[in-house]
């Protein structure tokens, strides 16, 4: 406000000897925080009330970023896939399954003694295209096998399941009209997790 005023008075011809005020000295930048590996592991402050604490991450970047893969190791105990696990990158072509993605993440976190929460078994917003062009009979059968060849392949390895990520409408009662709901009816949500129960009698779901 002070360069504003200062400015608006040369410019009219101020010869009364008007000086403006200086402005302050800028501060300094703030020093950083200390980086990922200077401080101590969040999950040993998570373990003094009995608690995980996790992070999303991508196998890309698990093991080529010095960085990210150290923030992963040190300080949580709990990881979930951000994308890998889910329909579309497991199974882009009807019947053909690449988990190496998915795989990654549960090696990584094995071998740190962490668990892992696999995320998600049925999920609208990853489902490839041929699976929106099932006719519902077609649908119940890929519906089915996904859930069964996905948590039957990493059973005993996830700790607990994402089984139907936002299943339910965001903008009124009921459940969200997806390729799911309409194709198999609102039951789809029970039949999923009974299907992963018995992919995986072990995990939470």
């Amino acid at each position: 406000a002070t360069l504003l005023l200062a400015t608006s008075l040369a410019a009219c011809g101020g010869g009364s000897g008007f000086e403006p005020t200086p402005l302050p000295t800028p501060a300094a930048a703030p020093t950083p925080g200390p980086l990922w590996s200077d401080v101590p592991p969040l999950r040993d402050a998570a373990a003094q009330t009995g608690r995980m604490i996790g992070a999303a991450v991508f196998s890309s970047r698990l093991g080529t970023d010095a960085a990210y893969t150290g923030a992963a190791s040190r300080h949580f105990n709990y990881l979930t896939a951000e994308w890998e696990m889910k329909w579309n990158p497991i199974q882009r072509t009807p019947g053909v399954y690449d988990f190496a993605g998915g795989d990654r993440i549960v090696e990584f976190a094995e071998s740190r003694e962490k668990r892992v929460k696999g995320h998600a078994l049925i999920w609208h917003g990853a489902t490839p295209e041929w699976v929106n062009a099932l006719s519902p009979p077609e649908l119940r059968i890929a519906f089915e096998d996904h859930i069964r060849t996905v948590a039957g392949h990493y059973r005993r390895r996830v700790y607990a399941w994402d089984v139907v990520n936002e299943a339910i409408d965001d903008s009124q009662p009921g459940l969200r009209s997806t390729v799911f709901s309409r194709g198999l009816g609102p039951d789809y949500v029970a039949e999923a997790f009974r299907l992963a129960r018995r992919a995986d009698p072990e995990a939470q779901l």
